[in-house]
């Protein structure tokens, strides 16, 4: 979660590797003491940017961690084929993490890292470009998130998932990246079984890819096992 911006309002950037150091990237960007450069493979959906072949766009983002402070900041882009051009920005913007909760530390169901990485890749390929529209639509519809009691039958369940597949195919916000991904990972992983898929999803992300602004996604999620972490740790 990249912001606030000047209108209180948050980008949605999915992590799509892990957070490393990145020292090579102190030649251009100045390192207070006691600070470190860390970088970690990311896509979005943007106003300004689209990949190469995608509408979505996937870069390399560079973080400036302040471990006494307890702060990070996304200070850098380091685009595919950029070979060692690194992008600064011209403001450090603050960063929050949200992290998911299938997590090898709680236990429970473990994400599937591949099978993960192939969503990713289906929904980029299909990806739309930023819709305004979207946005529009996501603003007016604050708090229309899905309630498991609403979906009490496997009957009730299955008539869900078309409406869920449908609302991936509108323009996206940036939302809408981390919400397509992660439906359509358990539709990968559970797909010969439709009633887990919709479990997974009522469970974990219970949200309308088509209708949700960053901030109704973090209220949501947090409530749904995902963790709000204002620093990082490496």
């Amino acid at each position: 979660l990249c912001g606030p911006d000047k209108y209180d309002i948050h980008h949605v950037v999915l992590v799509r590797g892990d957070l490393e150091a990145a020292p090579e990237c102190g030649a251009v960007i100045k390192v207070p003491p006691g600070a470190e450069l860390l970088k970690c493979e990311t896509i979005e959906s943007t106003q300004g940017s689209a990949g190469s072949l995608t509408w979505w766009y996937p870069t390399t983002t560079i973080i400036l961690r302040d471990p006494h402070a307890g702060t990070a900041s996304v200070v850098a882009d380091w685009p595919p084929g950029s070979e060692d051009t690194v992008f600064t920005l011209p403001a450090p913007v603050p960063c929050k993490v949200l992290l998911h909760p299938l997590r090898q530390e709680l236990g429970g169901q473990e994400l599937d890292h591949e099978a993960f990485q192939k969503a990713i890749m289906v929904c980029a390929e299909q990806s739309k470009q930023y819709s305004w529209n979207t946005a529009v639509s996501a603003f007016l519809a604050y708090q229309r998130t899905m309630h498991a009691r609403d979906f009490p039958t496997p009957e009730a369940r299955a008539a869900l998932l078309p409406k869920v597949r449908t609302s991936w195919e509108r323009p996206p916000i940036c939302s809408a990246v981390a919400i397509q991904v992660w439906q359509r990972y358990f539709d990968m992983v559970y797909g010969e079984e439709p009633d887990e898929v919709a479990t997974s999803i009522l469970t974990w992300m219970p949200l309308w890819a088509d209708a949700t602004t960053p901030s109704a996604m973090v209220k949501t999620l947090t409530h749904h096992g995902w963790s709000l972490c204002e620093s990082l740790e490496v």
